[in-house]
């Protein structure tokens, strides 16, 4: 009985913080008089449908550059003809850090507005680390979950992931923000498997297609 009142006290107190931390940045980042166009796409790589929806948003919305985290083997081939514009790193090992490694190449390439694609059942936890870490970078971002003509029919009804794994996602997200400390730092010690050693595939600049 203790051990539960703890761990209810526990989730308590990440979904208080976690949701004042979120007012606290979704206020900061409209406090901007003009909200930037996205002018990239930002995949949280995981499921294969994912790079597949993003090389069709490029096309639709006339995006300049699509950025990839840690996808799943044989992305290149599913971004098909937008693989040219795509910059791929490999070393996210989780969602946060998907922002935090993705963070400095997106800033380096001048990008202040993305379009933010991952699954529906990932997406709240995407947003919510989203409002801390791009908040900070000053990237704006919309989320855009992969709709279900694109998802495999054994993931169309996954459940949205539980609120304390969103809070504990949000606050290692303030701590990154804090300390510049993520899932990388520990992960060749905690998560071995989840390591990779390919280098980052940067894409030259160069205009989207016209529709």
């Amino acid at each position: 009985m203790a051990c539960a009142h703890k761990y209810r006290r526990y989730a308590v107190v990440c979904v208080t913080v976690s949701l004042c931390a979120s007012m606290l940045a979704g206020c900061l980042a409209m406090d901007r008089s003009e909200r930037e166009r996205p002018t990239a796409i930002l995949v949280l790589g995981g499921d294969p449908e994912r790079e597949v929806f993003a090389a069709y948003l490029a096309k639709r919305m006339s995006v300049d550059r699509i950025f990839v985290s840690s996808p799943a083997a044989g992305a290149e081939d599913r971004l098909g003809d937008a693989l040219s514009r795509s910059t791929i790193s490999f070393k996210a090992v989780d969602t946060v850090t998907n922002f935090s490694t993705m963070i400095p190449l997106l800033k380096a390439a001048g990008v202040k507005g993305v379009y933010l694609v991952t699954n529906k059942y990932h997406m709240r936890r995407a947003t919510w680390c989203a409002s801390v870490s791009l908040a900070f970078a000053g990237i704006e971002y919309v989320p855009v979950f992969v709709p279900p003509s694109y998802v495999p029919p054994e993931r169309i009804l996954v459940p949205d992931e539980p609120i304390v794994k969103v809070a504990r996602d949000m606050l290692r997200s303030l701590l990154w923000c804090a300390t510049g400390i993520d899932g990388t730092t520990f992960a060749s010690y905690l998560r071995p498997e989840r390591v990779h050693t390919q280098p980052d595939r940067i894409a030259p600049f160069s205009p989207a297609p016209a529709n």
